[in-house]
């Protein structure tokens, strides 16, 4: 007959299934968080799908004739680049107001920055997205999706009512697990645990340290998903999509129709666009000189004081 357990044993044993409680109730905390995060994310991206053909549809045209216009004044200074033999100086000159008025937001912007051209390139062989995944949370994820394995793949069962049941549960399992999703995957350990998913079999062999130290790493991982989410809502927030339906919305509290107030603001753009056409073309056709282009005698009045306060308050050619 083997002696009670000592008391010390028992206090060890207390401790960590308090540990055990703790760590399952902020698991618990962090799971409803990145469901929340999730949740604001989903909504949100289905906002933009309901929003963005609407505001495309309506635009189309104006917008069309803004892409149209924006490409030949690129073409135009392409062409002068390369046809006007313009001396190193005024070619400076010219590719700095090339430069100003992209990063102004007149026209597209088509710099090539270096980390553009060093940017390694996609490696599409590997389907699963984890870039924002390390190692350990990897390995991490991985014996999480082998563990639901092991008890849901079809093989594990004879009936084919059963066999159908364990199929579409791992279709969840596979998904979560190509999206390096750990909160996935716990919400499904979860289910199961909890009876939501029926299980034939169920076996958990793992003593209450490995518990804990499973708790504690699952923990960190769900942290660094949570830390990842909140950076990729901000990252949503700031895409030009986002601030058309920002846009949208501010306009309808205001009473303004925000479609009718999109095209007046595009129809705007169109004129500044072709005001800068006309007064590049003119420079490019040579019916207007370096010193015309550079400075006073600019057909458009916007684009005149542009280019006149570029070189009175840069020094980029102060010392030319």
């Amino acid at each position: 007959m083997q002696p009670p357990p000592s008391p010390s044993s028992s206090l060890s044993v207390n401790q960590l299934q308090e540990q055990i409680h703790t760590l399952n109730r902020d698991r618990l905390k962090l799971l409803k968080k990145i469901e929340k995060q999730q949740q604001k994310i989903d909504d949100f991206e289905q906002e933009q799908e309901q929003i963005l053909p609407k505001v495309a549809q309506n635009l189309e045209p104006i917008s069309t004739e803004i892409d149209r216009v924006d490409q030949q004044i690129h073409e135009l200074f392409e062409d002068i680049f390369r046809t006007r033999g313009l001396s190193r100086k005024k070619t400076q000159k010219v590719l700095f107001i090339y430069e100003s008025i992209q990063k102004m937001g007149w026209i597209s912007n088509r710099l090539k920055t270096q980390e553009s051209i060093d940017e390694p390139m996609q490696d599409n062989r590997e389907n699963i997205p984890w870039q924002n995944v390390n190692n350990q949370d990897l390995s991490q994820v991985r014996q999480k999706f082998l563990q639901l394995a092991s008890v849901f793949h079809p093989d594990k069962v004879s009936h084919h009512q059963d066999r159908d049941y364990y199929t579409e549960v791992m279709k969840e399992v596979n998904q979560a697990y190509q999206a390096g999703d750990l909160a996935q995957l716990i919400q499904i350990e979860s289910q199961y645990h909890h009876g939501q998913i029926r299980v034939i079999n169920q076996n958990d062999n793992l003593d209450l340290k490995q518990q804990v130290n499973r708790l504690k790493q699952e923990n960190q991982i769900l942290k660094r998903q949570y830390q990842t989410l909140k950076e990729d809502w901000k990252v949503q927030r700031r895409t030009p999509e986002a601030k058309v339906v920002k846009t949208y919305h501010s306009l309808r509290e205001k009473g303004i129709n925000p479609i009718a107030h999109m095209k007046r603001k595009s129809h705007s753009r169109l004129e500044k666009l072709e005001d800068i056409r006309y007064f590049v073309k003119r420079f490019r056709d040579r019916k207007i000189s370096t010193q015309e282009f550079f400075n006073e005698r600019n057909p458009s009045k916007e684009m005149a004081k542009f280019v006149k306060g570029l070189f009175s308050s840069s020094s980029f050619f102060s010392n030319n």
